[in-house]
């Protein structure tokens, strides 16, 4: 078949999910989210689907939970991840954070667990969104976090993330949405190199053990339209 791309997002499409992703090998856009009547979970079939971009399964609230296979990391391609609210759990595969071509993650609301690849932003500096919020994710937030100078979207919120506020935040100048509110465990001071930050539209740092006063440079970005200290 020719098509590359099919969107059934928010329908009440029926059917097991591995027979639907891997229908078509040529497929480049699949989104099939919002779909309550999808069931099964996402098999280690997929890599069949080598020219993929982009790949939609958020809100499949009818999947049995299970975990992402390895041979997600086979999708050269792949640009695009949404897995969010939906029954996954257990890790990524150690090499997604390595594939080329991906620049936006979205796996927040599920029971997805793992630690911030830091490692991996030494050789792969392109992303544009990490959305993390409401998993099993801990560790720390990587110094390494400064070479995505990319990166708009940044999400931790409600995570067993740890540790303080690296300064290097202060490099990802092109950062419009910061959500690193309700983690208890992340303490120290509100970082003045946030204030470097001036494309920062959305900064949520609430409900954490943060201490100190509110640094003048947050105080005076013009570009924030949303704050919680």
């Amino acid at each position: 078949p020719n098509i590359r791309g099919i969107s059934l997002n928010h329908n009440f499409i029926y059917g097991n999910l591995n027979d639907i992703t891997t229908m078509n090998p040529n497929l480049e856009f699949l989104d099939l989210g919002r779909n309550e009547g999808i069931m099964g979970t996402l098999g280690s079939e997929i890599a069949a689907l080598r020219k993929l971009k982009t790949l939609s399964l958020h809100d499949l609230t009818g999947l049995t939970t299970g975990h992402i296979p390895t041979e997600l990391a086979e999708l050269h391609e792949l640009t695009d991840l949404n897995l969010a609210d939906s029954r996954f759990r257990g890790t990524l595969p150690d090499q997604f954070w390595y594939l080329p071509q991906m620049r936006r993650i979205e796996i927040g609301y599920t029971s997805m667990s793992g630690s911030i690849p830091g490692e991996s932003f030494l050789h792969k500096t392109n992303w544009n969104t990490l959305g993390l919020r409401f998993t099993m994710f801990l560790g720390t937030i990587p110094s390494t976090i400064g070479y995505l100078t990319d990166l708009k979207s940044f999400g931790l919120s409600r995570t067993y993330v740890s540790g303080t506020l690296p300064t290097e935040l202060g490099l990802c100048t092109n950062l419009e949405e910061l959500w690193l509110d309700d983690i208890r465990k992340i303490h120290g001071t509100i970082i003045t190199e946030l204030g470097m930050l001036t494309k920062m539209r959305n900064l949520q740092l609430s409900g954490n053990d943060l201490t100190g006063t509110v640094p003048t440079e947050l105080v005076n970005m013009a570009s924030v339209r949303s704050m919680t200290l």
